[in-house]
Parts: structure tokens; sequence; C-alpha cells
């Protein structure tokens, strides 16, 4: 199954939909292990307000074997090879997103923010969010700001902190436009950490149900936080960064997840070999093409071309390719005022 994206648009927006990146019988089952597991009200509006506050839209779900299967498939990690231009990568234990239909009463979405300063350059990443459910662009999902992407002047100097001691990285969305992204289940929306972004207001009739995903480079990856990810894989208990999070300190009743080759290197449990051999190639990037974040740090700023091309062979970094086009209508995205929520 090969995967295509429209990598030119990433460079000049911060952010693409990759179709199809995930089987869609993957998603329906993490979405059977939500609404069995953990009671997540899929089809039951009456307990939709339990859902209706701002933190209790994340659902406290980290390891169970569903998500891993996601995690640990070949096209995930072939897409995070590619922009990273190396195999050697380690998978983030995010969680889950069930945001009811909005009503009077529930949270306001969170600001358009960056998830961390972003002129430290130490922490730039590639994120992703996983459609788990057709998401229309009215129903809750992904939104950003891409005119901020390329305006480093309006990036904030320092962040606000809030009544907890929070650090705020938000955004002056000002006569901006608000970009809204619509997907289906399996697409994967992936951006720019330097990209300003937010989930909106759900004001369809369903809820939005999303699951998280993030890879980085594997030589960049804190020891300490390699060894909470493989002790929570273990004993099923949240890593310690995430605990304060309404119903994440706890453990999980099942057993660890049964992992791939793939899967125990991105967990960290198997080292990556120093160099791509013939077994590792079907992991993703082969070594000559593996130039590491330098050049995709040059590779995102540069302008792109007209014709914007997209990836098809998944051992092809985005640089120094000839690729074919693809449409800018073949996207479906909605472009909305600054508040997007009228």
């Amino acid at each position: 199954m090969s995967i295509t994206f429209d990598i030119a648009h990433l460079r000049e927006f911060g952010w693409v939909r990759i179709r199809k990146a995930v089987p869609v019988g993957l998603c329906n089952w993490l979405v059977e292990v939500l609404e069995t597991e953990l009671r997540v009200p899929v089809n039951d509006p009456s307990r939709w307000d339990n859902h209706g506050g701002e933190p209790r839209d994340f659902v406290p779900i980290w390891g169970h074997q569903a998500q891993w299967d996601i995690r640990q498939h070949i096209n995930l990690h072939r897409i995070w090879a590619t922009l990273y231009g190396t195999e050697r990568l380690f998978v983030s234990l995010d969680s889950c997103r069930f945001t009811p239909p909005w009503k009077p009463g529930y949270a306001e979405p969170y600001g358009i923010h960056w998830d961390h300063d972003p002129r430290d350059a130490e922490k730039r990443m590639f994120q992703g969010v996983l459609a788990l459910t057709d998401t229309a662009i009215d129903q809750g999902g992904f939104r950003c700001v891409p005119s901020l992407y390329s305006d480093r002047d309006a990036w904030p100097s320092k962040p606000t902190i809030d009544a907890d001691g929070d650090e705020n990285w938000l955004g002056d969305i000002t006569e901006r436009e608000i970009v809204h992204v619509a997907a289906q289940a399996g697409d994967l929306i992936v951006w720019d950490s330097l990209l300003a972004h937010g989930n909106s207001k759900n004001l369809s009739s369903r809820p939005r149900i999303g699951f998280y995903v993030l890879m980085g480079r594997a030589d960049r990856w804190d020891e300490r936080e390699r060894q909470a990810s493989i002790e929570s894989w273990r004993t099923g208990r949240c890593v310690p960064w995430w605990r304060d999070r309404p119903g994440y300190n706890r453990v999980e009743p099942w057993s660890p997840a049964s992992l791939t080759e793939l899967g125990r290197r991105l967990l960290g449990l198997e080292q990556w070999p120093q160099r791509c051999s013939a077994s590792t190639r079907w992991f993703g990037v082969t070594a000559d093409r593996c130039n590491g974040a330098a050049a995709i740090v040059n590779a995102i700023h540069a302008r792109p071309s007209r014709s914007r091309p997209m990836i098809t062979n998944p051992a092809c970094c985005w640089w120094g390719c000839s690729l074919p086009q693809i449409a800018t209508s073949d996207l479906d995205v909605a472009i909305v005022g600054q508040l997007g929520v009228s």
C-alpha cells in the first residue's frame, strides 16, 4: 500500500492531511475499545455531558493493543521516517480525544496555540492526529493558522501563565484566517510544531473521535523518557508527566500489548541498527537517504514550486525527488474567519 501526501503543502502551510494512512478496521477497533472498555458514550447522547468539560474530552487510554497496532503500523513509520530523513524513531504514548457536540455550559475549545516555545529549535517536531471516525469541518477537529507559520515576527516571545502556573504559548489571531480540516476515518493530519493550531468547537450532531500519534528521532530521545515509556508498557501505569490529567493516574487493566519488531524499536526496547540493511529497508528510509534533521529543516522552509509534489515512494525523502503533482482541490479544507465558531 503506497502512501501519498502533498509535501509542498506541508512546507508552505505547516500541515498536511494524508489519506488512508491507517486501515479503517484498526480505527473501528479502537473506537470499539473506547466504548466497551472505557464506556465512552460514542452512541449515547444522554451521557455526552460527562465529556463536555475542557479536560474531559481527553480519554485516559495509552497502552491498549488497539493503540499499539496503529502506532506500529508500517505506514505511520514510513511517514515520519520520510519527514525526519531517518528510520530510527521513537513513538510517544499518546491518548485519544472524544469531543461531543457543543452546547451552552460546555467548555470552549482551547485557543490557537503552540505546544512549546516556537522559537526553541530543539523542541521542534512533527505532530499528528488520526481520525478514528469521519470528521466534518464543523465537527470539532483540527484547525490551524497557516499565516502565522511563516510570520515569525508574530510569534510570542514569552508565554502567558495561567492560574495553575502553566505556560501557554497562545497565538494572536486577529484578522487572520483559521483553516478547519475535515478528515475521513483512517486519515492522518500531520503538522509542524511551529504551526499555531488547536481543536475547534463541535457544531455538528456527532462526536469527534481522534487518536494522537507522535514520532521523533531516537537520537534525541531523553533516556528518562525512554525508560518511562517502557515502564508504562510493562506495568500499564501512565507515564509520569500526564498523571495529573483526570483519570490518568491509574494502572490499565489489560496485559502489555504485543509488539512487532518495529514496535519494540519504536518503544525503545530494542535499538535501531546504526545503518539500514536489507531487512530494515521495509521499515522506511534507506541509509543513503537518511540525511537527518538538518535536511528537513532546510527543506521545510524552502519556497515550494508552482507544482505540488507528492511522495509516492516511502523510501524517498521529500528533497531531491522527481515527483508528480497533486491538485489543491483534493485537500478538502475550509477557510473560515477569525473566530471560526459562529
